[in-house]
């Protein structure tokens, strides 16, 4: 599948470097962070043997090693820091490290999703949270998501490694490398496709991961004008027939005012009855609107843009940033839009 990403950047991982990383390696192995509690069992001496919460400055304390740095170590690693230790006052010792209950998991979502943010999530130990639960709770993905996925994870070291995850492969042929288990920290970026006013319902929009509808306004000259609900791969025909349809026979235009992820307003002008405008795909926020035949004349014209910028201006559309704020439009004119 051929996508067009839209590249974003968080001024926040500039700051170390950024490599790409296999999740099936030991990269994806969980890291030990504050607030993980550890079952650390030492065979046969149970005086020794202790349930412990690492603390906010990332250590445990043990009966006879005392404190212990553990933050960023996995299962493993620690088992081995702890071996160490307790052979200078032990013979042969035997060493069992379990994850007890994992910390709460911060993960950051941006992009294409209805609800971007960050998100605090409880662990179980038998049960980690995958992409594609984070993704749900965000709300899925929006009708104009690319079908990759961008994951950069931080390690301990604050080195930034970043892969990319392929949507359709999990949703199409189940392959779960596509949908891993997620590690405080994570952020997950969603981009935008290219050319989503032409393409085709693809299987996104027919998968979980795609929420149940989204909301468009019409205005202008047709029967309802309003906020409707369509469905995830709702053309803008489908828009047009829950209005009731245009006012008159005669509808000549049709102009389409889309968002984009930084709140950014573009004006695209159709005609009103070609097939190609009835079967464009809608994203969530488009705003419709049907100019009157009495808007024909330059002078008519020039007060409904009038009108329309003034709607901009107001409109209750916020969109995320790369930041993770919201914004308005910033273009402060209909004219000076993007045309898209």
């Amino acid at each position: 599948m051929a996508l067009g990403l839209v590249l974003w950047v968080n001024p926040v991982l500039a700051q170390g470097t950024t490599a790409t990383f296999d999740l099936s390696a030991s990269s994806d192995a969980y890291h030990l962070g504050a607030g993980d509690r550890l079952n650390i069992t030492v065979s046969n001496l149970p005086d020794l043997t202790t349930p412990v919460e690492i603390a906010p400055d990332g250590t445990i304390y043990l009966p006879l090693v005392g404190k212990v740095q553990v933050d960023g170590l996995t299962n493993q690693a620690l088992k081995r820091r702890l071996l160490d230790l307790y052979q200078t006052y032990l013979k042969d010792p035997e060493v069992t490290v379990v994850l007890g209950t994992p910390r709460m998991v911060h993960v950051t979502v941006f992009g294409e999703v209805p609800q971007p943010g960050s998100y605090v999530l409880q662990q179980k130990p038998t049960a980690s949270t995958t992409v594609s639960q984070v993704l749900q709770l965000a709300g899925g993905v929006t009708p104009t998501a690319a079908g990759q996925i961008i994951l950069v994870r931080r390690l301990p070291n604050g080195e930034h490694l970043r892969r990319t995850l392929d949507l359709v492969a999990f949703i199409e042929r189940g392959d779960t490398s596509q949908n891993p288990t997620l590690q405080d920290g994570d952020t997950l970026l969603i981009p935008r496709a290219q050319g989503r006013f032409q393409d085709a319902a693809d299987p996104l929009l027919n998968s979980s991961l795609t929420p149940a509808g989204f909301e468009v306004r019409v205005i202008g000259a047709v029967q309802r004008p309003g906020v409707v609900r369509v469905a995830p791969d709702a053309r803008l025909a489908d828009a047009l027939t829950a209005c009731g349809g245009f006012a008159t026979a005669q509808q000549a235009t049709l102009l389409l005012v889309r968002f984009d992820e930084l709140g950014n307003a573009g004006l695209r002008t159709l005609e009103a009855n070609s097939p190609f405008t009835a079967n464009l795909l809608l994203s969530p926020g488009d705003l419709l609107i049907a100019p009157r035949p009495s808007q024909t004349d330059s002078a008519a014209k020039a007060n409904f843009f009038t009108v329309v910028e003034g709607l901009l201006t107001t409109l209750d559309h916020p969109q995320p940033t790369g930041q993770g704020t919201l914004a308005q439009p910033t273009c402060k004119t209909i004219k000076e839009c993007p045309q898209e």
